[in-house]
C-alpha cells in the first residue's frame, strides 16, 4: 500500500484545511493508500525522504523547496501555487465567470473584487 506525505504550510488557512479534507475523503473512500500530514518548516518534514514515503502532496513551495522535491525522485503534486508540470491549479477565468454569473443571477449589477498584490491567489 503506497504511503503519501501531505505537507501544508498554513493549517489556519481554509484552503489548506480544505485540501486535507479532500485528501481524507479520497483516502477513506479509496482505501488504497495511507497518508500522513506534516507542517512545512517542521523538523519532521525531513522524515519524508527517510521513512519510505511513495509520494508527496504539498500546498505551495518556494523555488528551493521545489528543487529539493525534484531531486528526491518521489512523485510530487503541488496544489495552488506554481505552474510546474506536477501542480494542480485553478482556472482564474472560469472562477471569475462563475462568480459573475452567480452575482448577476442575484440581481447585482456592479460588483468588484480585489486583493493585495502579494496575496495568493491574486484575483
Amino acid at each position: 500500500m503506497p504511503r503519501v506525505a501531505v505537507i501544508v504550510s498554513f493549517v489556519e488557512q481554509e484552503y489548506c484545511r480544505s485540501m486535507v479534507r479532500g485528501i481524507a475523503r479520497y483516502a477513506d473512500s479509496n482505501r488504497s493508500w495511507e497518508w500522513e500530514v506534516f507542517l512545512a518548516g517542521n523538523a519532521e518534514v525531513k522524515r519524508i525522504t527517510t521513512h519510505h514515503f511513495d509520494g508527496v502532496i504539498f500546498d505551495r513551495a518556494d523555488p528551493a523547496t521545489l528543487a529539493k522535491w525534484k531531486k528526491t525522485k518521489l512523485p510530487c503534486v503541488e496544489v495552488l501555487s506554481s505552474r510546474e508540470a506536477f501542480s494542480v491549479n485553478y482556472d482564474d477565468q472560469q472562477t471569475g465567470a462563475l462568480a459573475a454569473e452567480h452575482l448577476h443571477g442575484t440581481g447585482k449589477r456592479l460588483v468588484a473584487l480585489g486583493s493585495p498584490k502579494e496575496t495568493q491567489p491574486a484575483w
